[in-house]
């Protein structure tokens, strides 16, 4: 509260006239004189804010405010917009899907992605409200190997709200999509041996349900904070830190099941007997005659059937229908790769979201061959880029489906592997069955032989074979 101005006490800084008894007269024109003070200060500021005003309305249109430069307008993506702008074949380009295959994934999510507060939502953004839609496309740019300050110029949203839009439709996809391997159905299973069967060169080859193999996806050491010992996730021979990836899938490269739970530096067969669906398996649980293939770096057994390494003419021919058999987890492997493209590189995310990040490749992957969203690939002068930056030449095949050349089924020299002589009856049954067929390895070319045993020599130091 003020203080209450009298003639006998003057306003704290006020000139002293004299004692309180003085003239009344003096007293009133010092009174009179700190009201009129009081009164021109309320007027000099009214007007400084009249100019201020004036001045923002004149120059309003020139971007400038009263306290300098005016914020520039908020602009917003329309979903709606980018889509007239594309072709079918741009929109495939950059989001790895057409536009149906996006709008059903979109629909199999969409629940997982719409907001439950939105009035809070569209305050966060200035009265905007990102769509599903948008999320989604962010990720495929993401998973496409966009990088998010592009994604954040193109759709107007801050850094970290792109990897919010991304984890939230990694983990939407990964809990939507289902990735499983029917062990149980044996319905499902004989589905899955017929599709084999139909694509094997030898009509006797029967029983195979998966192949299996183990992959290596490139990503940035971890620290000590995320891994007690991140030595561990380091493999010398590729010089990088690396993810191990177990995989099984069937004829059409789907992939049934994956585990990456095992460091890199495990085997490729104790990672597999360690999983979920190995130990089943190993267990004796997959039922007869179905059976897994898978090269020698597994155990041979009745479920699982590995080459027989050589040593005669009927293991060699054994061998390359097996290998035939078994190469569909490789073309997996470098479909899932090229079509994402994020998995070219190093990964840096954080480590705990690198495996729920190859996962949603995976079930994309999935989902890409169950709606027959095929990649682009350039066959330029009959070669072909299999994997990025890897050229190999164009298989030819006749009208039976049977290899006439280019198809490269590299075997090492005659000498009898250590699983050779093992008895397994389905190996048995399947030697009888290939024997009984009339397709034939194609013949090798010239001076293959010599090539291989140099690279063994190199490799074994310079020792002979």
């Amino acid at each position: 509260m003020p203080p209450v101005l009298s003639r006998a006490a003057a306003p704290p800084g006020a000139p002293h006239h004299g004692p309180a008894s003085g003239d009344a007269a003096e007293d009133d024109a010092l009174l009179m004189d700190i009201i009129r003070q009081r009164k021109l200060r309320r007027l000099q500021a009214a007007v400084a804010i009249r100019r201020r005003q004036i001045r923002a309305a004149l120059a309003g249109e020139a971007g400038q405010g009263p306290q300098g430069s005016k914020r520039r307008e908020t602009s917003f993506f329309s979903w709606t917009d980018h889509l007239a702008r594309m072709t079918e074949r741009d929109f495939k380009l950059r989001y790895r899907l057409d536009y149906n295959g996006f709008r059903e994934l979109l629909k199999l999510i969409r629940g997982d992605l719409e907001v439950t507060n939105e009035k809070m939502a569209r305050r966060a953004k200035w009265g905007y409200l990102v769509e599903p839609e948008v999320k989604l496309a962010m990720t495929l740019r993401y998973l496409a190997a966009a990088s998010p300050l592009d994604l954040q110029l193109i759709y107007f949203v801050s850094k970290s709200y792109v990897y919010s839009c991304v984890w939230s439709v990694v983990d939407a996809i990964n809990r939507r999509l289902k990735v499983e391997f029917p062990i149980d159905d044996v319905e499902k299973l004989k589905v899955l041996e017929a599709e084999w069967a139909s694509r094997a060169h030898c009509k006797g080859w029967r029983g195979q349900v998966a192949a299996v193999d183990g992959v290596h996806f490139a990503m940035c050491g971890p620290s000590n904070k995320q891994v007690k010992d991140p030595m561990r996730y380091y493999v010398a021979r590729k010089s990088e830190y690396a993810l191990l990836c177990m995989a099984c899938c069937d004829a059409d490269r789907r992939i049934l099941d994956y585990d990456i739970s095992q460091v890199p530096t495990t085997h490729d067969s104790q990672a597999f007997a360690i999983s979920d669906l190995g130990r089943r398996v190993c267990n004796g649980e997959l039922p007869a005659p179905f059976f897994i293939n898978g090269d020698a770096a597994f155990s041979l057994s009745n479920s699982v059937i590995t080459p027989a390494g050589g040593g005669s003419a009927d293991l060699d021919k054994f061998d390359y229908h097996q290998s035939s058999n078994r190469v569909a987890i490789e073309c997996a492997f470098g479909m899932l790769v090229k079509r994402w493209s994020i998995l070219w590189k190093p990964l840096t995310v954080r480590f705990d979201r690198r495996a729920p990040l190859i996962g949603a490749c995976i079930r994309l992957h999935n989902f890409c061959i169950d709606h027959r969203i095929a990649e682009e690939t350039r066959d330029e002068n009959g070669i072909s880029e299999v994997q990025p930056n890897r050229y190999a030449r164009t298989p030819k095949f006749d009208k039976e489906g049977r290899p006439v050349r280019y198809l490269q089924i590299l075997r090492g020299p005659a000498q009898r592997h250590p699983r050779a002589g093992l008895p397994t009856a389905t190996r048995d049954r399947l030697l009888a069955a290939v024997l009984e067929c009339e397709i034939f390895p194609p013949r090798l070319a010239p001076g293959i032989r010599k090539k291989q045993r140099k690279k063994q020599r190199k490799r074994r130091g310079g020792r002979s074979t």
